[in-house]
């Protein structure tokens, strides 16, 4: 959830309002969440829409005998328009395309609806006009146009609504005044509902979003240490659990775990938030000398580390641990052995184990930490490699 934080959801769900338009990065996140299932609904609904829109030919063929060819050409071509736009609508193209698209159709079945109204010999011309009150609904409430393109095709269909009475034989003025605020009035009410659709599902799905940050930050804590930001040790076995449940025989993975040399000397001297300090320090070297993706630093525990190395072979892992343990003694952290003002340093142990059927990530992890305890024995500040007699020692 890059860029987006629980705050900036609350203040949203508080003041949604307006044409129902989010900042820029949660109206981001909304269409990429949503935009799939939105194109999914707007076609099963334009069918069931357009099943409804043909069968009115029926009624054409008994009140427009005369017009009845005509009448049949114009739903044929409204219907070949709209599944034209499906076709678009289905390859799931940007929002503002997609509901511009809907919205033109819409107004193209209005359009339809005026051309049968003003058919010369239509004798049912005030009840076809009764039809148009079913356009609005259309669009806001059956297709849910996204309200600002909810209100330009209301708009639309009202303005419709007018040319299509206007000086018709069949009605009194009384009847188009009539009907005319009828008209307004339903599409008005088609607005509110709509309105108030849009603003719960788009309050609904804040709160899932809002939900689903929740669950992912405590996951994180779960899996990230709180000092340094590094993943813990239960990160690292979620890791190293993945990692197992890939192995395939054709890969390697080296491991090393580090440990900053007295340690415990430092803290009695400098006291524990200084110590905390320190262990930041070391952590950010560490995590910034990591190269490659996929390579990982965890904290181990306390003042220890570890670092995971896939595709590493051990003459290159010792190569990296060397890195470090030169990084953060030239860093030139204050300690107190062997004097005081001698640069702090890490010891390490590597080891690596190929990734077939037979890896333990716990016999590798207990290799690579017998080979620290090695690199203590050796006289700290350097690197010990499993398998290996020689040491790398500091010069």
């Amino acid at each position: 959830m890059s860029g987006i934080d629980r705050a900036l959801i609350d203040r949203t769900i508080a003041r949604t309002g307006g044409f129902l338009q989010f900042p820029a990065v949660l109206e981001q996140r909304f269409e990429a969440d949503t935009r799939a299932r939105r194109c999914r609904e707007i076609v099963l609904r334009a069918f069931i829409a357009l099943a409804a829109f043909d069968s009115f030919a029926i009624i054409d063929y008994l009140a427009l005998p005369e017009e009845f060819g005509r009448v049949l050409i114009i739903r044929v071509i409204v219907t070949i328009m709209a599944l034209l736009a499906l076709a678009f609508i289905s390859r799931d193209p940007p929002p503002v395309l997609r509901e511009g698209v809907i919205s033109v159709v819409v107004l193209a079945v209005a359009v339809a609806v005026v051309v049968m109204i003003r058919a010369p010999s239509n004798v049912l011309a005030k009840e076809y006009l009764y039809g148009m009150l079913l356009v609005p609904l259309l669009g806001v409430i059956v297709q849910r146009l996204r309200f600002r393109y909810a209100v330009a095709v209301s708009i639309g269909c009202v303005a419709l609504h007018g040319f299509a009475m206007w000086n018709l034989e069949t009605m009194t003025w009384e009847s188009q005044l009539m009907a005319g605020f009828q008209m307004i009035g339903g599409t008005i009410f088609t607005l509110v509902a709509g309105y108030t659709i849009e603003r719960e599902m788009r309050i609904d799905y804040l709160q899932a979003l809002r939900q689903r940050i929740r669950t992912e930050e405590l996951e994180d804590l779960s899996t990230h240490d709180a000092l340094t930001g590094l993943g813990n040790r239960r990160g690292l076995e979620q890791t190293l659990s993945w990692i197992s449940a890939d192995a395939a025989g054709d890969g390697r993975l080296a491991v090393i775990i580090a440990d900053i040399d007295k340690f415990k000397e430092y803290n009695d001297h400098f006291g524990h938030p200084a110590g905390d300090e320190c262990i930041k320090q070391v952590a950010e070297i560490m995590a910034g000398e990591i190269r490659f993706a996929g390579d990982a630093v965890f904290r181990y525990g306390g003042e220890e580390f570890i670092v995971l190395l896939p595709g590493m072979e051990a003459h290159g892992a010792a190569a990296i641990a060397e890195r470090l343990r030169y990084a953060i003694e030239a860093a030139g952290i204050v300690h107190v052995v062997p004097v005081l003002g001698a640069p702090l340093t890490l010891s390490f142990g590597v080891a690596t184990a190929r990734l077939d059927e037979s890896f333990s990530a716990e016999d590798l992890v207990e290799r690579a930490d017998a080979a620290l305890y090695r690199a203590k024995d050796n006289g700290r500040n350097c690197v010990v490699v499993d398998g290996l007699d020689a040491v790398k020692r500091a010069v």
